[in-house]
């Protein structure tokens, strides 16, 4: 059987641009996982502002997402409307029948499978290494090679591949651990990560990168 592309035409829907909203659900009770790519959704018109502060800020109040329907690139998408600062944005998410099922997968038992010195060695490197969060320290490694990669071919010169440490392989977690702590820099031994559970506003908060 061969799928042609008016069979693709067929399914596409007319987009709208449109959010409808079918059901308000605790933000709590929505795993991460189902998250997609968040867009900021503005107020369009003058008219359309005290529903959209309304929307926004009820929605604060109450830790609930409006989970609805939208369609994009002509397919219909599930998405999530939640308020950031100031903002709503609404993320696509994916479908149930896209997730795959935790018991499908052969995980170990939660609180098992490691001894009391190994975890005391993993809460001394997760201290360590603590700190707190600023995206401008981490950068798009690619995009910037790609970018040195054009910038000599304008120049007419033979760009250089980048050099990649070879990754240590690991056959024993306590060693491996000692040997992170060894070379961490010694101006963050006493680094601590207290606090950090009261600087979730929401459950949804640490995701929010909207384009």
């Amino acid at each position: 059987m061969i799928i042609t592309d008016e069979d693709f035409e067929k399914v596409r829907v007319p987009g709208t641009r449109t959010f409808e909203i079918r059901k308000f659900v605790p933000a709590v009770d929505v795993e991460d996982l189902y998250f997609n790519f968040p867009y900021y959704v503005t107020p369009q018109g003058r008219s359309a502002v005290k529903g959209y502060a309304l929307l926004r800020d009820a929605l604060r109040a109450t830790g609930k997402l409006a989970i609805g329907t939208i369609v994009l690139r002509q397919r219909e998408h599930l998405a999530a409307l939640e308020p950031a600062d100031d903002a709503l944005v609404l993320t696509t998410m994916r479908f149930a029948h896209e997730m795959r099922r935790r018991k499908e997968l052969d995980l170990p038992a939660s609180g098992k499978g490691w001894s009391e010195s190994e975890m005391k060695l993993a809460r001394q490197l997760l201290d360590t290494l603590s700190g707190d969060w600023n995206a401008a320290d981490y950068h798009d490694t690619y995009t910037e090679a790609l970018r040195d990669v054009i910038e000599a071919k304008v120049e007419g010169k033979e760009p250089a591949a980048p050099k990649r440490a070879a990754p240590a392989r690991v056959t024993d977690i306590m060693e491996a651990l000692k040997r992170s702590l060894k070379e961490r820099p010694r101006e963050l031994a006493g680094v601590t990560g207290r606090g950090h559970a009261a600087s979730l506003k929401t459950a949804r908060s640490r995701r929010h990168r909207a384009a």
